[in-house]
């Protein structure tokens, strides 16, 4: 069972509409994972983002002031403030624990083995997931170029032709980066030469794929999580 609730509606069973869609930060909620979203990063001011920064912890802090340009430290900022969200409603954890990093960059928690988290942004949003098993989450803009080089690399002959079959092209290659990144930010090795059949593998291992999009703030998600979950 899935519900969908905006930020105001946590907690109530209330099914979302078209107009709480608009609202700027929404939670979707399952059975066993919580899937946040920020989607409307041209409503913080610079003042607004020194605030939020000052909610961080320092390493992530230090971080986002590397960051040049304003917006992409604004959905650094807010991804990981989604984060703590999940963290502080759901397991009543009020600062973030101490982190750990896999071979190829994978974040997990040193203390809390039992929780996973996955995060994501783009231009249009930013996105966060956090699981009780192991998940990955990628989030792109829904009008993001298409890009032949990255289809020769990283797409198999059949969803380079859906891409230029459709009818949207920029959606459907958005959509379907989005699957190849949330399964690699799963098997914690990113997107590398299995690309091409990572979704292939994916399936065939019982691995599940979820994607969504909404239009109105203009991006596509998806999320992969295990076949326990």
């Amino acid at each position: 069972m899935v519900i969908f609730l905006s930020d105001r509606q946590l907690n109530k069973n209330v099914p979302q509409t078209p107009e709480n869609m608009q609202e700027s930060k929404k939670t979707f909620i399952f059975a066993f994972m919580r899937v946040l979203f920020f989607d409307n990063p041209g409503s913080v001011s610079p003042s607004q983002l020194e605030e939020d920064m000052h909610k961080l912890p320092r390493f992530r802090r230090d971080r986002m002031l590397l960051l040049k340009r304003f917006e992409d430290r604004v959905l650094g900022v807010e991804a990981f403030l989604l984060l703590m969200k999940a963290l502080r409603e759901d397991y009543g954890i009020l600062s973030c624990p101490d982190m750990v990093y896999g071979v190829h960059g994978k974040p997990s928690f040193a203390r809390h083995p039992e929780i996973f988290f996955s995060l994501s942004h783009c231009r249009s949003g930013a996105m966060c997931v956090v699981s009780r098993g192991n998940v990955g989450c990628d989030i792109e803009s829904a009008n993001r170029k298409v890009s032949e080089a990255v289809m020769s690399r990283c797409f198999n002959s059949r969803e380079t032709r859906a891409v230029h079959a459709s009818s949207n092209p920029s959606l459907e290659f958005a959509r379907i980066w989005t699957r190849k990144e949330a399964v690699g930010k799963f098997l914690g090795c990113g997107i590398d030469d299995t690309a091409p059949g990572i979704l292939e593998e994916a399936e065939a291992a019982g691995l599940k794929i979820i994607s969504g999009m909404n239009f109105a703030r203009n991006y596509v998600y998806s999320l992969c999580c295990g076949k326990e979950e």
